[in-house]
């Protein structure tokens, strides 16, 4: 398989010459109001998971996204100020942080948010743009900052998922060996994710996301399991099923990446109170009826109302 980091995409990742205008007023360099109150609102939810909102001395943004380098696969980091000294031996605190991580994977403005603590005398920010989202303020301007991360280690680590993901695909498994491979293989994509010391790795994870491979990969994995689950199949239900797997497979061979168009509404009134059964799985939406089957809307329509019996597996439900 060939790299998937296209031109187009590493044009993306270079430094850009200004602050995020999703997050700033470019005029005045200043947070936007309502972005403000956003970052701050979870920021709170985090602190109170953590019991630790008393200590909260300053929340902080700080990386890519806080300086003029961001590209769409940066991170908002978002950082609780703290006394360090007051709760690093209190292993629950950063237990609780681990399992946040893990359990949440939060996006804001299309940008993973990436919330943790730091010390107040931290030097790790020293000569960066750091903004204190608490008070409204730079505590030290924005500059340009070198690129972090490597272009082709980034690619490396998106071929590791999607060689994870095609393996699991090619090779025969019974539903349980199946179910603990993509286990494995989304433990894979969220140690990308959580990687403390490689910007490479978060950088990977995060084009996965952008791309909709995270979403496509979890529709192959419940498709697969739906058809290793099933007890019962007629010959169309599991020519339909089979279908659905292959999907997956061609997908990755061809790097048919998600459209930003799937997530718009359905149109022609497929939408509201509508689900649609197609080889007896049932779908809550036309569109997620096109991103499960890998078929197109139209097709689909096309299907639903035609008389050919070879269809008949085709069927629109309106809910009452």
């Amino acid at each position: 398989m060939k790299i998937l980091l296209k031109e187009d995409d590493l044009d993306l990742m270079e430094n850009t010459d200004s602050l995020n205008p999703q997050i700033f007023d470019i005029e005045n360099e200043k947070m936007n109001m309502d972005v403000r109150k956003k970052f701050l609102r979870l920021a709170n939810i985090f602190f109170e998971r953590l019991d630790i909102t008393d200590s909260i001395l300053d929340v902080w943004l700080v990386g890519e996204l806080a300086n003029y380098n961001w590209s769409i696969y940066s991170d908002i980091k978002i950082r609780g100020v703290v006394n360090l000294s007051e709760i690093k031996n209190n292993k629950e605190i950063f237990d609780k942080i681990q399992k946040w991580s893990e359990e949440h994977d939060i996006v804001l403005m299309d940008f993973s948010v990436d919330l943790n603590l730091d010390d107040k005398k931290t030097k790790e920010y020293d000569g960066e743009g750091v903004y204190s989202i608490m008070y409204d303020r730079w505590l030290s301007n924005p500059i340009f900052l070198e690129q972090k991360y490597d272009t082709k280690s980034v690619g490396k680590y998106v071929m590791g998922f999607l060689k994870r993901m095609k393996d699991i695909i090619k090779n025969s498994q019974d539903a349980n060996e199946k179910k603990a491979s993509f286990e494995k293989m989304f433990d894979y994509a969220n140690s990308l994710k959580n990687s403390k010391e490689s910007d490479d790795k978060k950088t990977a994870f995060n084009y996965l996301r952008r791309n909709g491979i995270i979403k496509k990969a979890g529709n192959v994995k419940n498709n697969a399991l739906d058809y290793e689950y099933s007890s019962e199949h007629n010959n169309a239900d599991i020519a339909g099923k089979q279908k659905r797997l292959r999907m997956g497979s061609d997908w990755v061979k061809n790097k048919d990446f998600y459209s930003k168009d799937d997530d718009k509404k359905d149109d022609d009134g497929y939408t509201d109170g509508i689900s649609y059964s197609i080889h007896g799985a049932v779908f809550p939406s036309l569109r997620k009826a096109s991103e499960s089957t890998g078929e197109s809307k139209s097709t689909i329509q096309y299907r639903v109302k035609s008389k050919n019996p070879k269809y008949s597996d085709y069927k629109v439900i309106y809910d009452r």
